[in-house]
């Protein structure tokens, strides 16, 4: 299996069946998609820098019965040439991990899960983003502006996404994550204007 390249299982009845850790001796896997395959349980954590999958280019777990987060360890992956991510229609949750590594990666499918938080500003950022789809989840904060030219399914009037136009709830979540809440509303003084909230928004994600 040392030499396996592709694996493309979509569209087939199986009963439901969890990624098997004997994946990991793909190491020259390129492509993975199983999309509506009947996978279940969570996704092994084979994408740290140590992982074995440093030449994959697409992977598709999407509708399936997938739950559980998504493997952190894809912020410091072995992962080069990454183009495609989709995992949409499952159960994940949690939050969007960091893809800022992935410089390559085009097409973002997250769509129709339980991912919670705010949408990462590496998102955001990636140079070679076209196309993402978030639409559907749980995510909250202020709703993401991606830079022109990126196709956006983003819905922010239909699906279960908590965006708000109200920045205060955004300032508290992106602090607490940022584990300075207290001291930040002990030292809160004078009037909270929007230009003051936007500055500090914009501070905490440098940070």
């Amino acid at each position: 299996m040392s030499s396996l390249q592709e694996v493309t299982i979509d569209n087939n009845p199986f009963s439901q069946w969890n990624i098997p850790d004997s994946l990991k001796d793909c190491v020259a896997l390129q492509t993975f998609s199983a999309q509506s395959a009947g996978l279940t349980g969570t996704i092994p954590d084979f994408f740290g820098r140590d992982g074995p999958f440093a030449g994959l280019v697409f992977l598709d777990l999407s509708d399936n019965f997938l739950e559980g987060g998504l493997p952190a360890s894809l912020s410091g992956s072995s992962i080069e040439n990454l183009l495609q991510i989709w995992a949409n229609g499952n159960s994940f949750t949690g939050p969007i991990p960091d893809l800022s590594h992935h410089d390559q990666l085009y097409d973002v499918n997250l769509r129709d899960n339980q991912l919670t938080g705010v949408v990462p500003p590496s998102l955001v950022a990636l140079p070679s983003l076209k196309f993402v789809n978030l639409t559907n989840n749980l995510l909250q904060g202020s709703p993401p502006v991606f830079k022109d030219g990126v196709a956006v399914d983003n819905n922010v009037d239909k699906g279960r996404n908590q965006y708000c136009t109200n920045m205060f709830p955004t300032i508290i979540y992106t602090a607490k994550c940022h584990h300075f809440v207290k001291v930040w509303m002990l030292n809160m003084k004078g009037i909270l204007t929007l230009e003051r909230m936007n500055k500090l928004i914009q501070f905490m994600q440098v940070k």
